[in-house]
């Protein structure tokens, strides 16, 4: 019995230590991979088949679970689960409003309620400028739109403030702008498209990391003084959509383990 505990509180902690370097999961939509990516090093590390073909994905993790979406422009929208350990895709589901199929949809976050998308309502096809509440069941609910003013080509939270890449700019098609957004957009910092094309985007404290779809290079800005920071070449060829941090589930683990140990500890103080 004391092995089984033991053993039990190692693997925990093991099992949290996997993620705990800062690494972002990632899919590779060239193979229909997930990866993990490391943000100081650019190594790409393998998890697994998908088993899903992914065409246009972004990633966001809520409660431990790692999420999906996935848009075919003009024809449909899944909201897919992915098991982190193997990185295949254990379920999917169509997203729609009111009943009605969305067929564009490009951001996926989470806050502390739930799922949130970016997405696209009405006129233009390539406008993802609603965001809303994204059920496991593929339904939206509570709509927002922002009209013209913004489109939510990849969307990512921290502490109630949200961040979205927007790469089809209302005065340009030729710069992808940085922005938070609390009750109103306010912008960070642009590209030139030439230079910088991304869609996907996580923050970590102070630094926004975004997927350069084009030339395979994880890029760091910092939010708070709004300048370049640094971008780094992947190790491993490929075309790169979504980040998520994969924290969550780790301090799930990491808990869990330290309890264990700690079960452990006290039962060997009383004998």
């Amino acid at each position: 019995m004391k092995f089984t505990t033991v053993c039990f509180a190692g693997l925990m902690v093991l099992i949290s230590m996997q993620y705990t370097n800062g690494e972002m999961f990632s899919v590779d939509i060239t193979s229909d991979e997930l990866v993990l990516i490391d943000p100081t090093s650019g190594n790409v590390c393998l998890v697994g088949s998908l088993q899903y073909d992914a065409s246009d994905i972004d990633l966001a993790m809520y409660q431990g679970r790692l999420f999906g979406l996935n848009t075919q422009a003009g024809i449909r929208v899944d909201l897919l689960e992915i098991n982190t350990a193997s990185g295949a895709v254990m379920w999917y589901q169509q997203v729609s409003l009111n009943d009605n199929p969305v067929v564009h949809a490009e951001g996926l976050a989470a806050d502390t309620e739930g799922l949130i998308i970016g997405f696209h309502q009405s006129g233009d096809l390539w406008l993802s400028s609603v965001m809303g509440n994204l059920g496991l069941n593929g339904a939206i609910s509570n709509p927002v739109d922002y009209g013209g003013s913004v489109d939510f080509d990849g969307l990512t939270e921290q502490n109630d403030i949200f961040y979205f890449s927007d790469c089809e700019l209302p005065t340009s098609a030729t710069e992808v702008a940085f922005y938070s957004l609390n009750s109103l957009p306010h912008e960070i910092l642009r590209y030139p498209l030439n230079q910088h094309v991304s869609n996907d985007l996580v923050v970590v404290g102070s630094h926004l990391f975004s997927l350069s779809d084009q030339m395979g290079e994880l890029w760091s800005t910092n939010i708070e003084t709004a300048e370049f920071e640094d971008s780094i070449s992947l190790s491993r060829p490929g075309t790169y959509f979504g980040l998520a941090i994969p924290e969550p589930l780790s301090t799930t683990f990491l808990a869990m383990g330290a309890l264990s140990l700690l079960a452990y500890t006290w039962r060997r103080k009383r004998r």
